[in-house]
């Protein structure tokens, strides 16, 4: 859509991490043809029709999308008065009672937050490419291993799929991200052959931390973030027992905790109760027990990015509060260097790559 009388260039999207991926819509602002200030009215385009393109290429958001203005408007004309019973949106699957009464906290809904499984028939159809589409690049992502700006001085090991790297500002020096070379947006979305990468990595890492005495934390936070990332902290043996205990009380009590994490039935996995496209946040602990849940809605603005480190650095665990906050921790470059280079050594031996 071309706008006269504009100046500005904006993109408009759905919902990030909310809705499934859409096209975005272009919007180009020119001024007035033959205008006194010689502001730019032309503008060439290079179409090609749709029936030619990829879903990849259709879906691809550019660096610079925002979302549309108009979303809290059309929320407020379409807003119909919930019925009190169980709750089974498209996009959230949780068990919540509406009904309100006093000591609910002001008038708020109480959540019922038990691990609710959503049905088959709302899972993506076999057909969808969403899940399947080839890896990609996109060039504002931090973390795509193509992209010229990705810190290369952090690179731990590189397989064909997936890769290591240190986090800026580490828990422990040891801490590591696994990371996939493609640009995949969470766990849901990563193809298996992706995935066995990160399990392998994760196989690996498990064997460097038992032969220094210590067991692996791995977490996910799928919100606010576009590009797959698990963070593997090692803590010592000692500990190991008290990390569920930690991030589910946390979970319940901190004030920008994301949900309350609940455990994964031992026979299930994440997606049986959560879809690409909605926002989670996920633990693999030292015993083998996994946590979950999704994000609510309303609780995406306040959630914060440190809740995950926030745990582990938490006083039975890590001891090392000052360092929740991965900016207020960083090295120079130099330090960061040597920091990758030594654990690149460790890692060696057990490297599958």
């Amino acid at each position: 859509m071309i706008m006269a009388n504009k100046s500005s260039v904006w993109e408009l999207n759905h919902r990030v991490l909310e809705e499934r991926e859409k096209l975005v819509t272009r919007f180009i602002g020119l001024a007035k043809v033959g205008n006194t200030k010689n502001l730019k009215y032309l503008y060439a385009l290079k179409i090609k029709p749709v029936d030619k393109m990829s879903r990849v290429e259709l879906v691809a958001q550019p660096p610079d999308v925002t979302e549309n203005p108009y979303f809290e408007t059309i929320k407020q004309r379409t807003k119909t008065k919930p019925k009190e019973t169980e709750v089974q949106t498209d996009q959230y699957f949780y068990a919540v009672s509406q009904k309100r009464g006093a000591g609910d906290g002001g008038g708020r809904r109480k959540m019922n937050w038990k691990l609710k499984k959503y049905e088959k028939q709302d899972n993506l159809s076999s057909t969808d490419d969403s899940t399947a589409a080839p890896s990609r690049v996109q060039e504002a992502c931090w973390f795509c291993l193509g992209n010229p700006q990705v810190a290369k001085h952090l690179l731990v090991t590189i397989a064909t799929h997936a890769y290591l790297a240190l986090p800026r500002g580490p828990l422990v020096k040891d801490h590591v991200l696994i990371l996939t070379v493609g640009h995949h947006q969470s766990w849901l979305t990563c193809p298996e052959v992706v995935q066995a990468d990160i399990e392998a990595y994760k196989k690996s890492l498990r064997s460097m931390y038992k032969a220094e005495g210590k067991v692996m934390v791995a977490f996910e936070r799928n919100f606010k973030t576009h590009h797959y990332q698990l963070q593997v902290v090692p803590v010592p043996f000692a500990v190991a027992g008290e990390v569920k205990k930690a991030f589910i009380e946390m979970s319940e009590s901190w004030p920008n905790s994301p949900c309350k994490l609940e455990p994964l039935p031992k026979s299930s996995s994440i997606k049986d109760f959560c879809k690409p496209g909605i926002p989670y946040f996920y633990v693999e602990l030292p015993t083998g027990e996994k946590l979950f849940n999704k994000v609510e809605k309303d609780r995406l603005s306040v959630s914060d990015v440190n809740f995950g480190r926030a745990v582990l650095a938490s006083k039975t665990i890590l001891n090392c509060p000052e360092r929740i906050n991965w900016r207020e921790c960083t090295e120079d470059e130099a330090t960061e260097t040597e920091l990758t280079a030594n654990l690149r050594e460790k890692f060696t031996a057990f490297d599958f790559a």
